[in-house]
Order: C-alpha cells, then sequence, then structure tokens
C-alpha cells in the first residue's frame, strides 16, 4: 500500500492505530496486529475504550524505521507551529485524537479524509528525527 494515504480508524480509539498504518502504508488491521492490540468487546482497540499511547505508537514507528538512521520521538507539551511539521508526524490533540501531517493538510482518520486544519490545539507530537 501506498505510504501517507488517508486511512480511516476502524474503532472509536483507532486514530493512531490508522496514522501507523498510514506512516507504514500497510492496512489497518496490520497497524493494530503491530500495536499488539486487539478489538475490544465494544469495538474499541485493546482495553474496551482505551486507544494505544503515544509510546506505544512510537515503538512500532521506531521498529520500521530502525534501519533508515531515523527515528520518532514525542514532543511533550507541543509548543511548536503544527502546520511547520513534516509530512508523516503524527500528533495528539488535546481532546485526545490523533491525527497525521499529510502533504496537503492533516489525514484524519475520524472519517479517513484530509483537513485544512486542525480540530483542536496539538498536546503532544511524534515527530521524525535524526536518530542519534
Amino acid at each position: 500500500m501506498k505510504r501517507f494515504r488517508p486511512v480511516a480508524q476502524k474503532e472509536a480509539a483507532g486514530g493512531g492505530i490508522a496514522c501507523v498504518a498510514s506512516v507504514l502504508g500497510i492496512t489497518y488491521g496490520e497497524a493494530l496486529a503491530k500495536l499488539g492490540a486487539r478489538s475490544g468487546k465494544n469495538g474499541k482497540a485493546g482495553k474496551p475504550g482505551q486507544a494505544p499511547s503515544g509510546e506505544a505508537l512510537r515503538r512500532v514507528l521506531n521498529e520500521a524505521f530502525k534501519d533508515t538512521g531515523l527515528a520518532y520521538e514525542i514532543d511533550h507539551p507541543f509548543i511548536g507551529d503544527p502546520d511547520g511539521l513534516e509530512t508523516g508526524s503524527i500528533v495528539e490533540l488535546a481532546n485526545g485524537r490523533y491525527l497525521m501531517r499529510a502533504a496537503d493538510g492533516w489525514m484524519d482518520p475520524a472519517g479517513g479524509k484530509i483537513r485544512r486544519q486542525l480540530p483542536a490545539k496539538v498536546g503532544a507530537a511524534l515527530v521524525l528525527t535524526p536518530d542519534l
């Protein structure tokens, strides 16, 4: 599959999973398996109502990028300009939702579409940096 394409979340708490799928160019189900998440009784990832943590997302992304000389780091609290983030950066909004920086806006897993603007303030960001 193509990297950085829109991916819709399949569970209410699956925004981070969809963002990882988009960055890695894999299916939602493959990202779910890599995260070790399971589909809960209420259709949510992991424990009912609980999304994978930013650290879990970072771990899976870094495993995929381990031979590239690059690594994802968590920038928390995020104080920069989110529109200046590079394609493939993942932000966690203050309301707990995850979106991914796309070439032409923000990939919103809630609808699997590109938004022009972020719908809420950014609390943290997963950004790709040189692996030191």
